[in-house]
């Protein structure tokens, strides 16, 4: 049976392109200029995942710190890197910002949803840039670090409401 979410209005099949096909809707809806940025930048340099069950020598991580379990896990295996987009959970049906691992092949590794998601579309973040970038900080933020670096290259337009 298939499954459906409502977005503006409109009924959207839950499948693997439904995170892709979230963010194109958003875009169209006129949200805010600085969420606009950050959307047509995953749109424009985004990647279908492909979502695959966590495999067993993975253990599900604490809930409601994907950017932390996600970055520490690419940190400790070699093979994989962190990605930061739009996923939408298969328990919940709900589309998020959402951070994970993906393997050689382009498989998702999703350390802290208990179930893969339906869908994942997101942007790779090369490790050399993510050390700098938590080196800078000197943490691990509880918001994406894809996110953080381009809200620090966001410059409204001088027509934009402050």
């Amino acid at each position: 049976m298939k499954k459906y979410i409502n977005l503006n209005g409109e009924d959207i099949e839950l499948n693997v392109d439904t995170a892709k096909k979230v963010i194109e809707i958003e875009i169209s809806s006129k949200t805010v200029p600085v969420r606009q940025y950050i959307l047509q930048y995953l749109l424009d340099n985004g990647t279908q995942f492909k979502p695959k069950p966590r495999p067993k020598k993975i253990r599900k991580m604490q809930d409601s710190t994907c950017w932390k379990n996600s970055i520490n896990l690419c940190f400790d295996h070699e093979n994989l890197n962190y990605c930061e987009g739009m996923a939408i959970s298969s328990s919940t049906g709900m589309s998020n910002w959402h951070g994970w691992c993906v393997d050689d092949e382009n498989n998702v590794i999703d350390p802290t949803w208990e179930a893969v998601g339906y869908s994942y579309f997101g942007v790779v973040v090369p490790k050399g840039k993510l050390r700098d970038f938590i080196l800078r900080e000197g943490k691990i933020l509880y918001d994406g670090p894809l996110r953080m670096m381009l809200l620090e290259e966001y410059r409204p337009s001088s027509n934009t409401v402050s």
